[in-house]
């Protein structure tokens, strides 16, 4: 029978390296950060493995929304605005994006959040699907408008973090996740939402 601490002696004894880089960190950054015993897991999904992962051991704590508001825009903004800055991405970013400047004149539309990498032109909005489902059609329409106007001066990029995942047992829920695939809008959980800024970051620095 192999225990833990066996398996973890053969390891070291084998000479990994990152085992060896660990080591050091433990050493040199002790009062800072603990470097516990490695653990296994098993999955058939890793992107699913790799958010619940990111969710338990990294990302910001989901704070309580006020009573009354669950699922609120300003709810979904307030978490996705911590998980920037921790992500380091908050002054990469511009906020409440006026649409008029990529649709047309007077359109009163601000898109939560948008960046731009490489000749891209990303955006990123909140949808409280329990809330306002029909906020589905607007951004839809929006990101299509966008598409048209970009032309050849840039490549438009869309997403939208909702604050259920979209079942597809859910007549609700399949409207607003055909509405916005249609456009090419992706869906985004909230609670891969961290995972997702993980990814973007390096195409961002």
């Amino acid at each position: 029978m192999f225990t833990a601490e066996g398996r973890i002696r053969d390891w070291r004894s084998g000479g990994l390296e990152w085992l060896t880089q660990l080591d050091k960190l433990d050493k040199v950054l002790s009062t800072a950060l603990q470097v516990t015993e490695p653990v296994g897991t098993r999955a058939t999904d890793l992107d699913a493995e790799l958010e619940r992962l990111y969710r338990d051991h990294v990302a910001v704590p989901r704070a309580a929304g006020r009573a009354g508001l669950p699922g609120s825009r300003g709810n979904l903004r307030a978490y996705c605005s911590q998980v920037f800055k921790q992500a380091r991405l908050w002054d990469r970013l511009e906020k409440s994006v006026r649409a008029a400047e990529f649709t047309f004149p007077g359109d009163p539309m601000r898109i939560d959040y948008g960046y731009r990498r490489n000749g891209t032109w990303g955006f990123l909005h909140t949808l409280s699907v329990t809330r306002s489902p029909a906020d589905a059609k607007v951004l839809a329409n929006t990101a299509e408008r966008i598409q048209k106007s970009a032309e050849s001066r840039f490549t438009p990029e869309f997403a939208a973090v909702t604050d259920v995942p979209l079942s597809p047992d859910n007549d609700r829920h399949r409207f607003v996740r055909e509405t916005l695939q249609e456009v090419g809008v992706v869906p985004v959980r909230l609670e891969g939402f961290a995972v997702w800024v993980a990814k973007l970051r390096p195409m961002l620095q």
